[in-house]
């Protein structure tokens, strides 16, 4: 049995060109992340504690344990960490980041993503809408993530916790899928959604996606 932890990257709003007053987010909308087998969950759970815990230390006694708070709870955000500044100015978050990918390639974890271009227009001009974006993709990965298996192999998927409303509805979708295609039955639920600071390895995902998802979403066409 297969774990995977993903994350979205890029945007599912309508786009038209990066200079549109209301729909210039993102050209680009997908969903990726990595599956692992599950005897190997604890060890990464445990590694990214330590990686963490270890190449965020400073931070870490001056933010965390000056204030009596527990270093489990704390999450340090992708988006916080991870820019273009701090990875071309900060060598040693690339030797941390490096680390993280060393762990995932010694734990057998496999990158597994989808992403496409989105059509240009506004949802009246195209006939799409956030939550239709969100489906295929959704639908797309799942399809992926089981041609990447072994044809013995089942697996959970494993979302960060967040606020779009169509997320209930592509998961009551994503449940009629796993039952009605073959390149679903893998699946052994619907997907989950967790906080991911109370879980280090979608935590370790979602600084993944933030490092690599200007490399993800350049492999988009």
């Amino acid at each position: 049995m297969h774990i995977g932890y993903f994350d979205e990257f890029g945007h599912n709003g309508a786009y038209v060109n990066r200079y549109d007053t209301h729909f210039k987010t993102h050209p680009v909308f997908g969903i990726g992340g990595f599956i692992i087998p599950a005897q190997n969950v604890r060890r990464l759970s445990g590694s990214f504690k330590h990686l963490k815990e270890t190449g965020l230390r400073a931070e870490i006694e001056a933010k965390v344990r000056a204030k009596g708070k527990k270093v489990e709870h704390w999450e340090k955000k992708g988006a916080a960490l991870l820019t273009t500044r701090n990875a071309q100015k900060y060598s040693e978050l690339r030797r941390l980041f490096n680390r993280l990918l060393n762990i995932l390639d010694k734990l057998d974890a496999q990158v597994v993503f989808y992403g496409q271009e989105k059509p240009r227009g506004t949802n009246e001009d195209t006939g799409e809408n956030e939550k239709d974006r969100y489906d295929h993709a959704m639908k797309q990965l799942i399809q992926r993530i089981g041609w990447s298996l072994p044809r013995d192999e089942n697996h959970l998927l494993i979302l960060d916790k967040q606020g779009p409303r169509e997320r209930a509805e592509i998961f009551a979708s994503s449940a009629a899928f796993m039952f009605t295609n073959e390149s679903a039955e893998k699946l052994l639920e619907p997907p989950l959604e967790v906080e991911s600071h109370l879980y280090q390895t979608e935590a370790s995902w979602v600084w993944f996606c933030f490092f690599y998802g200007p490399v993800l979403m350049g492999s988009v066409r």
